[in-house]
């Protein structure tokens, strides 16, 4: 049975919150102490935030992908995804099978290859999906922001939007996000 898009972020929500409430509730507990300690000790799958209790728990979606990276989830119940060889692939919320958005030429070397990945705050109206990748220029290694254009579920007409971030064989950040000012924040 499909999961419709609202249950399916209000559960990425919680699981967000409960990751979060696990980070200001979760302790080790003493290898010597009182009861009373131990029974405030709460374990990973049992959170209480100033929200409420939460269990999270964990789905497998897909298997078998080759070092996943980026994900983001679009207005018409598609999660957008990026593998660091070069794939950006779609998936209709409650289906099996992805389906291939663009591929793009990258360096996958270390922590190199394609990266983040980010739709426009305007993707219903443009289309826009932003990825940052890796590429090799000769004895080089760079980053760019690239803007493909949806067209029938296809990334079409790549523009380079920003190019020659120094890349490296590590390190090479390459999240990117739309902040509330519309603007696209990266990582580098």
């Amino acid at each position: 049975m499909p999961v419709s898009r609202r249950k399916f972020l209000i559960g990425l929500g919680v699981l967000a919150a409960a990751s979060a409430g696990l980070a200001a509730t979760f302790q080790a507990p003493e290898l010597q102490g009182d009861e009373q300690e131990r029974e405030n000790t709460r374990t990973p799958s049992q959170v209480t935030t100033e929200i409420g209790h939460f269990e999270p728990r964990s789905e497998i979606v897909l298997e078998n992908l080759d070092v996943p990276w980026s994900l983001a989830f679009a207005p018409d119940e598609r999660a957008f995804f990026t593998e660091r060889k070069g794939i950006i692939s779609t998936l209709n919320l409650g289906a099996t099978k992805p389906r291939l958005f663009a591929e793009v030429s990258v360096e996958h070397v270390g922590e190199g290859g394609l990266l983040g990945l980010a739709l426009s705050p305007e993707f219903e109206h443009d289309g826009f999906v932003y990825v940052y990748h890796t590429y090799r220029d000769g004895q080089s290694i760079w980053n760019r922001i690239v803007r493909f254009k949806d067209s029938s579920g296809s990334g079409v007409d790549p523009q380079t939007i920003f190019d020659m971030i120094p890349g490296s064989g590590v390190h090479d950040g390459g999240r990117i996000k739309f902040g509330p000012d519309g603007k696209l924040y990266v990582t580098t």
